[in-house]
């Protein structure tokens, strides 16, 4: 993409801004958003983050209202403009995000796609299930690695991750 060189791509929303950024990119003004586009489905299937707001189950009860307090806070549509006006990514559908120039098309297609979201992979493992699978996938992709050799190798790895986290036996 910063090449320009692609036609198109699915990227995570609030890693965008950096391509409106004109210190960190080579195509500034460029770019067009919108919601993910409908593949094999028949419709749009974008999906959320793995950024979630939750209360650990192992604090004194006083650390988790007060988490629980933060994460009503930071919901806030007050809190959310705030926020969307300092170049975050709101999660709100409801905040005005007009003022936020270069971002606003960026933000305005992520509100525009929460309608149609599923949620991601939200398991103590993710990040490790990620980080095994993304080489994987690029092998296949590439050639490098026939799709059965890869799909074995992932049920491999997966099942490893998910054993030793607990979830499998």
């Amino acid at each position: 993409m910063q090449s320009g060189q692609a036609l198109q791509g699915h990227f995570v929303a609030a890693g965008m801004p950096q391509l409106e950024d004109e210190t960190r990119s080579s195509v500034v003004g460029k770019c067009g958003y919108t919601i993910v586009l409908a593949g094999s489905l028949d419709h749009p299937v974008p999906a959320s983050g793995v950024w979630s707001l939750c209360v650990p189950a192992d604090q004194a009860p006083e650390r988790q209202l007060a988490a629980a307090e933060f994460i009503m806070w930071m919901l806030d549509k007050k809190q959310q403009e705030a926020f969307a006006g300092a170049g975050g990514m709101p999660t709100r559908k409801d905040v005005d995000v007009s003022g936020a120039g270069a971002l606003r098309p960026i933000m305005e297609a992520a509100r525009d796609s929460a309608a149609l979201t599923q949620g991601a992979i939200r398991y103590v493992f993710a990040a490790q299930m990620l980080e095994a699978v993304e080489p994987v996938i690029g092998q296949i992709g590439s050639g490098d690695l026939a799709v059965d050799e890869g799909l074995d190798e992932l049920q491999a790895k997966l099942a490893e991750i998910a054993k030793a986290s607990g979830f499998a036996k």
